[in-house]
């Protein structure tokens, strides 16, 4: 029984030496190849039977020295079989070493475009990370999270593939774009709330209305990853509901007009690296914020600074 299990095992054993094939194909030569093995050994195993078989069967009547046309002609008659099926081998291996040829060439082709993409990748992430430490020791803010930010912008992007256009995941829109739109709607609503939150004596009367704007721009900067130099700390009731953590405190600008300029500059640098055209993309700043006024308020919420 074990004798049994054994010459199975052998041939098996066989046909994978024979059939086996080298992994990396940019060194696996024709004569590696099992399929084109296959077709020159059994094209030429059968021509081989099929001349023994006209040896065996018509052996008297072959004469194997020829003087004569006639002799030749009987001869290739007789071979005319062997011949074709050997010529058909031949073409069809010729065929297949064309169609290898052409695979592997493919196979280099697509290699030399993945190691270019790989180079791409790397380049433009580079290129990315440059722009940030660039805002950063220009404009004297912090941004946190680098690698996160990059693949919040470019979701698409790996060693495998690059894209040097932002888009997002569930849409052909940027992340970038939707930073922007929601800094445009902060500083409108500021704008709205210096014009409609006057007294007459030129004092705001809801600092409330102010302190929900400050938490929501808090919350922006948050989601940006950006922070800047010092922070402030929310002592009073007023401004203190509207926070709900440490982190949103400390996020909130100890030079709060000066930000504006600041995430305008960086919006505008953001959008130029990440989108083709970038010029169809405005970022707004306020046009009715008073320097006093506004100071006096973030004093009213926040009551202290901290640096």
């Amino acid at each position: 029984m074990g004798r049994a299990q054994a010459i199975p095992t052998f041939f098996i054993g066989d046909m994978k030496m024979w059939c086996h094939k080298v992994k990396d194909q940019r060194v696996r030569t024709l004569g590696q190849d099992c399929v084109f093995r296959t077709i020159l050994i059994l094209g030429l195993l059968i021509t081989v039977a099929i001349i023994l078989w006209i040896l065996i069967v018509d052996w008297d009547g072959l004469t194997f020295i020829c003087d004569s046309y006639s002799c030749m002609a009987s001869m290739m008659d007789v071979l005319k079989l062997p011949i074709a099926i050997l010529t058909a081998v031949f073409a069809v291996a010729g065929f297949y070493a064309v169609v290898f040829r052409s695979q592997q060439t493919s196979i280099q082709i697509q290699e030399s475009l993945n190691q270019n993409i790989f180079k791409n990748y790397l380049d433009h992430k580079k290129s990315f990370m440059d722009i940030l430490s660039g805002l950063e020791e220009n404009k004297k803010i912090e941004i946190s999270n680098k690698e996160k930010i990059y693949a919040e912008l470019f979701p698409f992007n790996s060693p495998l593939r690059v894209e040097f256009s932002s888009r997002s995941i569930d849409s052909e829109k940027s992340l970038i774009i939707f930073w922007v739109d929601k800094f445009n709607s902060k500083m409108e609503e500021l704008d709205e709330i210096f014009h409609g939150s006057l007294s007459n004596e030129g004092r705001f009367v809801h600092t409330d209305v102010f302190a929900r704007w400050l938490s929501g721009y808090s919350n922006f900067l948050l989601e940006t990853h950006i922070s800047f130099a010092g922070g402030v700390k929310v002592t009073s009731q007023i401004g203190a509901k509207y926070f709900a953590g440490r982190e949103a405190l400390m996020s909130i600008p100890s030079d709060l007009e000066l930000s504006f300029s600041q995430m305008q500059y960086v919006l505008q640098t953001l959008s130029r690296f990440c989108l083709l055209r970038s010029s169809d993309l405005s970022v707004k700043s306020p046009s009715s914020v008073r320097s006093n006024e506004l100071v006096r308020l973030v004093e009213v919420i926040t009551k202290e600074f901290i640096c």
